[in-house]
């Protein structure tokens, strides 16, 4: 993607809306400075929830500037990835629903850990899975990292343009700590896909009670 194409769009768009750049900052909730950065084609900080909140501002579908951000191409060079490029497949993450990174847990907590994402591609999401990458968790017999109830589960079907909440259930060790999960997407197939935008983590303090 050219930086200047969403730049450009944005620029087309806020003058279809007659919105003043001061009235669309306060609409999309974000700061004046953040809009006229992107407007002069800064996006290297650009968050996908401010594009989606810019979008309902503007009153069109957020893919209408997800797509020219992404691009709708991933190239993933995991070992277990495709080896070509995967048209039209893409995702966004939007925000952490519970458990934001650095959350407590306490010591042996089972707690559910959801992620708010967004299928910024042009082809639905089928057939895919969310996949614990973590290694084997135990030591001596004891569980030092987050065990997760299930290492897989399924992607529900979403359309383009589509928010949906992805869940699993994670337990903490005993041993307190900071520690991390990561899931990323696979196919029927068992290979990687979404690539580098669909890491999701989960990253807590476990604490003693």
């Amino acid at each position: 993607m050219s930086k200047f194409d969403l730049a450009h769009l944005l620029k087309d768009l806020v003058v279809q809306t007659g919105l003043s750049k001061k009235a669309l900052a306060e609409q999309a909730k974000i700061s004046r400075q953040s809009l006229y950065n992107l407007l002069n084609g800064d996006i290297s900080e650009v968050k996908v929830s401010t594009l989606v909140n810019l979008a309902s501002a503007l009153r069109v579908h957020p893919l209408e500037l997800l797509r020219p951000y992404f691009n709708g191409y991933i190239l993933d060079c995991d070992s277990r990835s495709s080896s070509n490029l995967i048209k039209g497949l893409n995702a966004g993450f939007i925000e952490d629903v519970t458990y934001p990174d650095y959350s407590s847990v306490s010591v042996n907590q089972t707690f559910d850990k959801t992620w708010l994402v967004i299928n910024t591609g042009s082809v639905p999401w089928e057939d895919l899975y969310l996949v614990c990458q973590d290694e084997p968790c135990e030591i001596r017999g004891l569980c030092v990292g987050l065990k997760p109830q299930y290492r897989k589960i399924p992607i529900p079907y979403t359309l383009p343009g589509e928010k949906v909440e992805l869940t699993v259930t994670l337990t903490a060790p005993v041993i307190p700590g900071s520690v991390r999960s990561e899931w990323k997407a696979e196919n029927v197939q068992g290979q990687l896909v979404l690539g580098s935008k669909f890491p999701l983590y989960c990253l807590v303090k476990v604490v003693s009670l």
